[in-house]
Parts: structure tokens; C-alpha cells; sequence
């Protein structure tokens, strides 16, 4: 069996090679671990991964060759030993001969004494990180390892102080949420369970936030302070619960189903929202569930049959192409189209090092599947476009443009969310409280970096 620090440099070295993706890696390679090693391993995954434009910069002037054009191995183990010694509790000593000893395990025998060479200089020169003063924005990069493009991007779009929340949350462990199915259980009931079965848990209700529903937007959503051994526990099993996070529950919350309806969910996998949307709906109705890999969507039934949602029809569709037998059935749709994902980099920090001309084409593609996703809608139907990105070409351009072309689709207010950061459009009055908005951007903190934007197609 593995130590925690060869299964966190396996891991890395996978990332490197295979271009995986950290959160299920990390769930693989990582099983075979006790689960205080599980925990260390993960740790160290996930710091040395968030930060290595800051590791990177602190390794090069201790570098002949330059660091990207070292073996993937002595890469990642270099990377590993420098986080250790900036970042953990780890002794210095410990960080350093570890390391050493985990260069000969891999078979790099050859390297350890360079390893050893490096992380000691590294030591004796102050373990100094190379910030640039004079220029906030590149300071910023290096400070919050993001590269410097993605800073200027989001300094420019949504200004200094969002700029720093936004990076400020993409640093650190994520918190865990979960909702509650409320076909089944209460939260209150689950909370007591989950107590039982050693699992701390909290409710996120607020008495004072507004009601957009028949409840709140987060009575039935969960606060794990703990979240090791939520995932596939017990209560999750029998489909007490299923993870989501706030702003995908507010999301839900906004297009605001009522039982009975019809409601199609394009882009579903693997299946949150479909799943939210169902309990919203007291299992009564009909919910067409689109993705477009058959795996994925798999994904969504089985999730639906463990939470008993028979009203759920999951099938694979391309979001792209029309649908003539739903086009105008549907009393609301939900476009959460496929986008960057910038909103989520603590839960995946490898987003935020694709090359930016990967951002380009998305728009396009987006708008493409906005306008199939609107056709399905009846007159007098409330289409929500999302997306978990923070990237106004993504979010803003689309939907603007959208309503330029369909002067059919209005503006559809919905409140502000009283203790959520938003960034929103307000319409009507704007002295109204809470204040009504028909667009928002979640900035990060306790939900994820989010965007929504409500309307509605206008009675013929």
C-alpha cells in the first residue's frame, strides 16, 4: 500500500501525463488509504495543485533548467517538497528527507540527491517567494497562484474588490453542502440521523431571506463543517440526500417549479439541479433530462431512482440540435450551459490553468444552445439561463444578445438573496426590498462563483 505522499505525488504525476480530472482522481487513488492518510494525501494533492504558478516561481532560482521542461516525476516531487515546506505543518527536515525518500521509491534514485539539493538551498535562501511589488495584478498571480490573464480578466470585468473575493475564495478547501430530499425526510430528521451515524450536519435555512416559493430557497439544504465520509454514506445512499452546492440550489430556487408542470433540464449530468427541481416539484409532473453522453446520463436515472423521483426522464440529447416533439411543451426550462467553469476552481484547480483561447469559442457554442432551449417553451414559459463561470463573455454577452434577437423574451425579476454576494441587474424599482434583480453573478465565499439570468416568453 502507498504512503500519503507517494499517492498525493501519483496523483499529481497522472494530472501532469493524463490531463485527469483532480476530483475523481484524487477519489481512486486515494481508496486505499487510511482515512487520516486519505486526508494528508488529499491535502497535499490539492495545495500542491492550487498553488503551483506560486511553487513554480519559488523553485526557479534554484533551477539551471527551467522547471515545465523537467521529467513530469521530478516535477511534481519538486513541487511536492517545496509545498511542504511553505504551506504544512510539516518540519523542514521531514519535508525534505521524505521527499528525498519518496524520489527513490518512484525509481529516481538518480535525482534524489538533486531533490535534496534544491529543497535545502530553498531553505537556507529564506524560503523567499519572488513577489512582484510594483505591479498589483501580477503580485495577485503569484500571491493566489491564478494565472496572470485570468487576474486582468476578472479585475476588468467585475473590478478591484470582486476581483479580490473571487480570488481570495479560490485558495482552500471548499465547504460541502448538501439538499435535503424532502420526499423522504425532513431536515431536521436527517440532521438527527446523520448525528447518530456520526456525521455532523447543520441546516442553511435564514427566516429572513425572501420567499420565491412555497419555501425558502435553502430550507432544505445542508451544511456538512466535516465533509470526509459524507460522500456514499449511509443517509446518502438511500436517498435521504444528494450533494449540491448553494448556488446550484438557488438556481433551482429562481426557475421555480410548481407540481405539475413540464420542465426540461438541457445539460443535466449528473443530474443536481434535475434532482432539486423533482423534490420542488413533489414528484408531480413531468421532467425531460437531457446530456449528451449516454454514461452521463445514467448518472441522472440512477440518481433519480435512489432518490425516488419517477417523474424524471433522462435521456442523451445534444443540446445543439431541436426537439420537435417537446418544442413548445414546456412551462419552464433550465439552460445551464456548458461554460469555462471559473466559478469553481477551488473544487477543481486545474481549470484555471487551460490556455484562455480555450474561452473563445464557448459563447458561440452557448448562445447555440440557448436558442434550441428556449424553442421548447410554451408562451407565457420562464427560461433561466446559468452557467458556474465568472466570465461576462459567457454570461452577460449571451443572454444580452439573446434578448436582442427575441423580442418575445422579457426580463423576469426574481429577489435578491439576502447573505449571498451578487452582482445583479435590478429591475422595477430599485428601492424595492429585497431588491429585484432578473440577472445575478454569485461571487464565491458560500456558494460557488455562479451566474443566472431569468426570462420569459411573452403570451402570444
Amino acid at each position: 500500500m502507498k504512503n500519503p505522499r507517494e499517492a498525493a505525488a501519483s496523483a499529481l504525476v497522472q494530472m501532469e501525463t493524463q490531463g485527469a480530472y483532480s476530483n475523481l482522481l484524487s477519489g481512486s487513488v486515494f481508496s486505499g488509504l487510511s482515512s487520516r492518510d486519505r486526508a494528508f494525501a488529499a491535502a497535499l494533492f490539492s495545495g500542491v495543485l492550487e498553488r503551483r504558478i506560486t511553487l513554480d516561481a519559488a523553485l526557479a532560482p534554484y533551477l539551471s533548467r527551467p522547471l515545465e521542461k523537467q521529467e513530469p516525476v521530478l516535477r511534481c516531487l519538486l513541487r511536492l517538497g517545496v509545498y511542504q515546506l511553505l504551506y504544512s505543518r510539516v518540519p523542514e527536515r521531514a519535508g525534505v528527507n521524505e521527499t528525498v525518500a519518496l524520489a527513490k521509491s518512484m525509481g529516481r534514485s538518480r535525482q534524489a540527491g538533486f531533490v535534496n539539493a534544491v529543497l535545502r538551498s530553498f531553505i537556507r535562501g529564506g524560503k523567499r517567494i519572488p513577489y512582484p511589488e510594483k505591479d498589483p495584478a501580477a503580485y495577485d498571480s503569484l500571491f493566489y497562484s491564478c494565472p496572470l490573464w485570468l487576474v486582468r480578466m476578472w479585475r476588468s470585468q467585475y473590478g478591484l474588490e470582486a476581483a479580490g473575493q473571487i480570488l481570495s475564495a479560490s485558495i482552500g478547501p471548499p465547504p460541502l453542502y448538501g439538499r435535503v430530499n424532502t420526499l423522504r425526510t425532513t431536515p431536521q430528521e436527517l440532521c438527527s440521523l446523520l448525528k447518530r451515524q456520526g456525521i455532523s450536519a447543520f441546516p442553511m435555512e435564514r427566516s429572513e431571506e425572501p420567499v420565491l416559493s412555497a419555501r425558502t430557497p435553502l430550507a432544505d439544504c445542508l451544511l456538512f463543517p466535516q465533509p470526509s465520509g459524507v460522500p456514499g454514506c449511509s443517509a446518502m445512499q438511500e436517498g435521504l440526500f444528494h450533494i449540491q452546492d448553494t448556488a446550484s440550489q438557488l438556481c433551482c430556487a429562481v426557475l421555480n417549479p410548481q407540481p405539475g408542470e413540464t420542465v426540461v433540464d438541457v445539460c443535466a449530468a449528473p443530474g443536481g439541479k434535475t434532482f432539486t427541481i423533482g423534490q420542488r416539484m413533489e414528484n408531480r409532473g413531468c421532467i425531460h433530462s437531457f446530456d449528451l453522453y449516454p454514461q452521463r446520463v445514467e448518472l441522472i436515472r440512477s440518481g433519480a431512482r435512489r432518490l425516488g423521483l419517477t417523474i424524471v426522464q433522462a435521456e442523451p440529447r445534444d443540446a445543439l440540435l431541436p426537439d420537435p416533439l417537446l418544442k413548445g411543451k414546456a412551462d419552464r426550462v433550465l439552460c445551464d450551459a456548458v461554460c469555462s467553469g471559473l466559478g469553481t476552481i477551488r473544487r477543481k484547480p486545474e481549470i484555471k490553468y487551460k490556455p484562455s483561447a480555450q474561452l473563445d469559442g464557448l459563447p458561440s457554442i452557448q448562445e447555440q444552445i440557448l436558442e434550441q432551449s428556449a424553442e421548447y417553451l410554451k408562451p407565457g414559459g420562464v427560461l433561466v439561463y446559468s452557467t458556474c463561470t465568472l466570465n461576462r463573455k459567457e454570461n452577460e454577452g449571451v443572454t444580452r444578445r439573446f434578448l436582442q434577437r427575441h423580442p418575445d423574451f422579457l426580463p423576469d425579476p426574481f429577489p435578491c438573496i439576502e447573505g449571498y454576494t451578487m452582482l445583479g441587474t435590478l429591475l422595477g424599482n430599485s428601492d424595492a426590498h429585497p431588491p429585484l434583480l432578473w440577472e445575478a453573478t454569485l461571487l464565491p465565499g458560500m456558494s460557488d462563483g455562479f451566474y443566472l439570468c431569468r426570462m420569459r416568453k411573452q403570451p402570444e
